[in-house]
């Protein structure tokens, strides 16, 4: 239950959330670690992600980056995106702007290229390569690049 939404509660959030922490429960139960080592990608990314969010498993970076780095090199695009979120916040890895860089440009996520570029975090600040990634993004219909264009 998230305390920030607590004057936004209705009963049908609440029967959501209840549902979400039931299926996060029957993916632990039905052994998505043994999937995830088996090396389903799928699999990693999903126990990657519950890690983070302490979902159906206690919160734990190192662990998160453990199984979304697995999957984000079997190809994930979304993990090589989340490990690129871990590595800009430094969650359960050293903060590197860098890598976080590298990660998104692994991912095509041109949305945070673009934001990337316009802060100048982890390469010099372009504001013209930023508006590029910007509206490559908002072109394939990212409402972020759109409001940053």
């Amino acid at each position: 239950m998230d305390p920030y939404c607590q004057r936004h509660r209705s009963s049908r959030v609440e029967k959501i959330e209840i549902r979400a922490i039931a299926l996060y429960q029957w993916a632990v139960d039905l052994d998505i670690e043994r999937m995830a080592e088996a090396g389903d990608r799928y699999a990693c990314a999903c126990l990657g992600w519950m890690y983070h969010h302490g979902r159906g498993v206690d919160e734990n970076y190192s662990t998160a980056v453990k199984w979304i780095r697995k999957a984000a090199e079997h190809g994930h695009a979304d993990a090589q995106f989340m490990l690129g979120e871990m590595y800009h916040h430094g969650h359960g890895v050293n903060q590197s702007y860098s890598t976080a860089m590298e990660c998104y440009r692994k991912a095509v996520k041109q949305d945070m290229l673009g934001e990337m570029y316009e802060n100048g975090w982890g390469v010099d600040e372009y504001y013209s390569t930023a508006m590029e990634w910007y509206r490559k993004a908002a072109e394939q219909g990212h409402a972020y690049s759109q409001f940053h264009l």
